[in-house]
């Protein structure tokens, strides 16, 4: 394997890892998991995908996450 690849293994694991971490983030400030009906007393909701950009010691990775949306704004 060469460093190029090692080095992109690691990236798409770090990327990989960061989405997962802002899905649970998400899951939490919204109050109910992914796939699931919102419940009445929730008002905010998930509204699509947003995208980020998270800044690494190996360089800024650009990642997809779930958008909110309320009345007020959406956010990702």
């Amino acid at each position: 394997m060469t460093a190029d690849a090692i080095n992109a293994a690691s990236l798409a694991f770090k990327k990989a890892l960061i989405e997962r971490a802002l899905g649970g983030e998400m899951n939490h400030h919204l109050g109910y998991p992914s796939g699931t009906a919102k419940p009445a007393s929730v008002t905010n909701q998930r509204n699509g995908r947003g995208a980020k950009t998270v800044l690494t010691e190996d360089g800024p990775i650009r990642s997809r996450c779930r958008a909110t949306a309320t009345a007020a704004s959406s956010h990702c």
